[in-house]
């Protein structure tokens, strides 16, 4: 007579324990994503680090062109020196946007981890109902069985 009550019961009680692990698989789905959202603007921030010292490095290499350019009698209007610049400028531009177009791939990376996180919790909480859901009818159906 108790068996199938105690059945019952050992139903309810798989079935709390089925949605609270699934709601703690869906805590750290959730804590996961927001790191990776940090990370992305990490990723963003540091690449605009670069890209200004990039053109840091480009202007100061500049700027030492042009002095010698002076110092050699040169100056900064002659047509190699200023062909030197130029290029100088070219490629401190590429580097530049080199480095931005590589931090926004890296966020963009870190934000698809974030959405496969989020997807991941919302899985994990609808796992853990049909889970519950699963274990609530099967009780049931032991308990019709026992009593029907």
């Amino acid at each position: 007579m108790f068996a199938p009550l105690i059945g019952l019961l050992g139903s309810a009680v798989s079935a709390v324990g089925t949605i609270a692990a699934g709601n703690a698989q869906a805590a750290a789905a959730e804590y996961q994503k927001k790191q990776d959202l940090i990370n992305a603007s990490q990723e963003q921030a540091a690449a605009q680090r670069k890209a200004e010292g990039e053109r840091i490095k480009t202007n100061r290499f500049i700027s030492s062109q042009k002095a010698v350019a002076g110092l050699s009698g040169g100056g900064t209007a002659d047509p190699s020196t200023l062909n030197q610049i130029g290029v100088t400028q070219q490629e401190g531009s590429l580097r530049e946007a080199t480095s931005l177009y590589e931090g926004q791939e890296k966020k963009r990376m870190w934000l698809t981890e974030a959405q496969a996180a989020e997807m991941e919790a919302k899985n994990a909480k609808q796992a853990a109902m049909i889970g519950a859901g699963s274990s609530i009818v099967s009780g049931l159906g032991s308990w019709a069985k026992a009593y029907g």
